[in-house]
């Protein structure tokens, strides 16, 4: 064969090589599958016809990015169902809510790199004004912030304003202060997810850079990678009509005004535009030619840097870990009340990248079950070392036990949040060394339960899958475990018997049927001398001993059931725009009925003490009074307690 014709085979067998390659996903590595465009897209769509009738999901859309390019970006059903708008994937945008951490994280870890900031400092070095209680001896550093380690107590009220109105450079700064934050455990101890760390990050970023938190995210960020649709904003002409699922009817759900807190959840944005972003991290930094973070930023980025355990996925620096089947994945998901459900996820030894959202984002878990199958489909091969199986052991550890998700408020209104066990899992040793987990989904608050074998000291694995769940000790007790689904975003504490919902609920309730029941009588009671009024006819006057105890009875049960009928059905979401004035006459009837309840206890020991009234009375004045206490704790306990605030 002659030297040209062995070129021309040569270019041949190149360009053909090119062609049966040009839509196909590269192998990921030996022994995994090889897809192209057309398969994952039949794919994709069997996936999402699938959960989105089951989880009565009106519109969707994804983006698959692979070795730095868009490789599939598809969308599903209705942007608006009544107009039967389409959910465009190069037109619809969406709210990314929390996924917006990940920006403003960005934005600082881009001022790490140029040696603004360090990552090791005090936060109060670049925050000199801020407010916060914080009773250890350990400060908050800037990277306690980036792996939601600083130990603030967090909550979701007043996130949001009824009212537009500017943020200047400072405002954010402004608005913590007026937080009262407390730093409620040592910094770096524990992953507790921090919203209100991610606007610290905001104000550190204002405060260095001198432009406010949202410019210079678009002027740093947005605008270089060409992210032309994406704001900080409220409303866009584009956006997606947001739904939520309530007895499997769709209904339309909204939000107003603008975001106080908008470095936390404020973004805006659109399917080409999220594309940009994760190609921009899978080249290490640049798009377009053009370097926005240097790869050993985006390296340091993506590596864990705190974490429960080594076996569990931790925090990287604004990104969490996540484990699926075994395979390393950094990711965010965003939830917006306006129903926006949305995952943004990165698989860095992989080079690929997807994002996933959906318009209805209530009771489903369509982000999880999407991550479970692209690994499956794509048979990602896994990087968890495995820890070896005890063999008929038991621990000498109490590890049997109710525990409460860290993911809730400890210090503001927020904690009542957690009240009828929400976030509660019950641990249940059972024989061979095995333990019984069972507790409801705190996303959807579907019943679960699981059984995990014990492979090491504290450590067990999830009977057919790759999760596991870790107990910590301290002293001889275990205080606290977390479990591979959720340790990068908290720990579970373990209860006290007191504080359990097997133990409070009742007493709630207890109470609660005895306070309808005394105002019940009331009712009664004046109905009665009402018609007796209206029939001419004189009554008995009631012993001024009895009147007195009667009126305080009254009282107390007015004042507590009163309160909770009245908060279960006009806070809710109002308390993320402010704290209405009715809402604060609402929070005094706890605390008159607490005053009620020592001046019925001085009553109650004077009664007893003289002997006033007949056995009966006195009995049931004291069971009013035992329960009543009872209320106090409670109401102690949860922060419901108005004087708080």
């Amino acid at each position: 064969m002659t030297k040209t014709k062995i070129i021309s085979f040569c270019v041949i067998i190149f360009i053909m090589l090119f062609l049966v390659n040009r839509n196909e996903l590269t192998v990921l590595a030996q022994g995994k599958k090889v897809v192209n465009e057309k398969e994952m897209e039949t794919a994709l769509d069997s996936f999402f016809e699938k959960e989105m009738k089951k989880n009565n999901i009106p519109g969707a859309a994804v983006v698959v990015v692979k070795d730095g390019k868009e490789f599939i970006k598809k969308s599903y059903g209705f942007a608006d169902v009544d107009t039967k708008l389409d959910f465009d994937k190069d037109i619809t945008t969406f709210r990314i809510a929390s996924i917006t951490k990940v920006f403003t994280s960005t934005a600082l870890m881009k001022l790490v790199e140029e040696g603004k900031v360090r990552l090791d400092s005090d936060i109060r070095s670049y925050l000199p004004e801020l407010k916060i209680k914080n009773p250890y001896d350990k400060p908050i550093t800037v990277e306690n912030l980036l792996t939601h380690t600083s130990g603030i107590d967090s909550s979701s009220l007043k996130e949001l304003s009824y009212k537009k109105q500017d943020m200047p450079c400072g405002y954010l700064l402004n608005e913590m202060n007026q937080k009262h934050l407390t730093v409620i455990s040592e910094p770096g101890s524990h992953i507790e997810y921090c919203s209100y760390g991610v606007v610290l990050q905001g104000c550190i970023i204002e405060a260095v850079s001198g432009m406010s938190c949202k410019d210079y995210i678009a002027k740093n960020l947005l605008e270089p990678i060409k992210m032309k649709d994406t704001i900080m904003s409220m409303e866009d002409e584009k956006l997606s009509t947001g739904y939520n699922c309530i007895n499997n009817k769709l209904k339309r759900s909204t939000l107003e005004g603008c975001f106080k807190l908008y470095p936390e959840g404020g973004l805006i944005s659109s399917l080409t535009d999220m594309g940009h972003f994760i190609q921009t991290y899978l080249n290490d930094g640049n798009y377009g030619g053009q370097q926005i973070l240097d790869k050993g930023t985006v390296e340091n980025i993506l590596r864990t840097h705190a974490e429960y355990d080594e076996i569990l996925p931790g925090m990287c620096y604004g990104f969490s870990e996540y484990q699926e089947q075994g395979v390393r994945l950094v990711g965010h998901g965003g939830y917006a009340p306006d129903g926006f459900l949305s995952q943004l996820d990165l698989y860095p030894d992989e080079n690929i990248g997807t994002f996933i959202v959906v318009n209805q984002g209530s009771n489903n878990n369509i982000t999880e079950e999407f991550r479970t199958f692209f690994v499956s489909y794509l048979n990602m091969k896994s990087s968890k070392q495995k820890i070896n199986e005890a063999k008929g052991e038991t621990d000498s550890y109490q590890v049997a036990g109710t525990y409460r998700l860290s993911d809730y408020s400890k210090t503001t209104l927020c904690k009542g949040d957690a009240f009828g066990g929400v976030g509660e899992v019950n641990i249940k040793k059972l024989k061979s060394g095995k333990i019984l987990i069972s507790g409801r989904d705190e996303f959807t608050g579907k019943a679960c339960k699981f059984i995990a074998k014990k492979q090491e000291p504290l450590k067990y694995k999830i009977k057919d899958s790759d999760k596991y769940v870790v107990f910590h000790t301290q002293g001889s007790k275990v205080i606290n475990m977390a479990m591979s689904d959720s340790s990068w975003h908290g720990y579970y504490e373990k209860l006290s018997w007191y504080e359990t919902s097997g133990v409070q609920m009742p007493a709630f309730l207890a109470g609660l049927l005895m306070y309808s029941f005394c105002i019940l009588v009331f009712v009664l009671r004046v109905s009665k001398c009402f018609v007796f009024k209206c029939l001419g006819k004189e009554r008995k006057i009631t012993e001024k001993w009895n009147k007195i105890r009667y009126i305080l009875i009254t009282l107390i049960s007015f004042m507590y059931a009163g309160f909770y009928i009245y908060s279960m059905f006009r806070w809710g979401t109002r308390l993320r725009y402010s704290i209405p004035l009715d809402v604060k006459l609402n929070l005094m009837m706890p605390i008159i009925g607490t005053v009620g309840v020592i001046i019925f206890g001085i009553c109650v020991i004077y009664e007893w003490v003289k002997r006033k009234g007949r056995i009966k009375i006195r009995l049931f004045d004291l069971t009013f009074l035992m329960i009543s206490i009872i209320f106090i704790f409670l109401f102690n306990y949860w922060n419901l307690l108005g004087f708080r605030y």
